[in-house]
């Protein structure tokens, strides 16, 4: 018996069917599209958490600059009650787009002899866009110092 082989006919040949493009089509357009959000979710937490470092930064540095004046001046006057919350003359800074507020208090079990120093900074879209700064929205960092003598 002798077998011919010659290449198939186009009767005999198999390729894709329309509904087979189609599904594949659409497998692959909902994979692209969750891999758009997944990207899109990525880049946002990666600016919020370059946000949050450069708040950081800002409010140690002011932490600094307090522990400092609680340091040298022994008659350093305390802050408004509303320190934190609003911004008050003296008690509040505008830098690089982040609004630092701080407070400087005495510590309640000791007042002659402690302060406690808090400092607070949000972006100013933060500031602008409500009063109660949730604590997600801004670093917060506070200590406790002994008076100058």
């Amino acid at each position: 018996m002798i077998r011919n082989h010659a290449a198939p006919s186009i009767a005999t040949a198999r390729g894709c069917t329309l509904v087979e493009v189609l599904v594949a089509t659409t497998c692959l357009v909902v994979a692209l599209a969750w891999v758009a959000q997944a990207f899109n979710a990525a880049a946002r937490t990666a600016r919020r958490a370059s946000q949050i470092g450069r708040a950081a930064i800002l409010a140690q540095d002011k932490m600094e600059e307090l522990v400092f004046r609680v340091a040298s001046d022994a008659a350093l006057a305390e802050s408004p009650s509303d320190a934190l919350t609003t911004d008050v003359d003296g008690c509040f800074d505008i830098v690089g787009g982040f609004v630092r507020r701080w407070s400087i208090v005495s510590l309640r079990e000791a007042p002659a002899e402690a302060v406690v120093i808090e400092v607070l900074v949000m972006d100013a879209e933060t500031r602008a866009s409500a009063r109660a700064v949730p604590a997600s929205d801004g670093v917060r960092l506070a200590t406790i110092r002994r008076r100058a003598t």
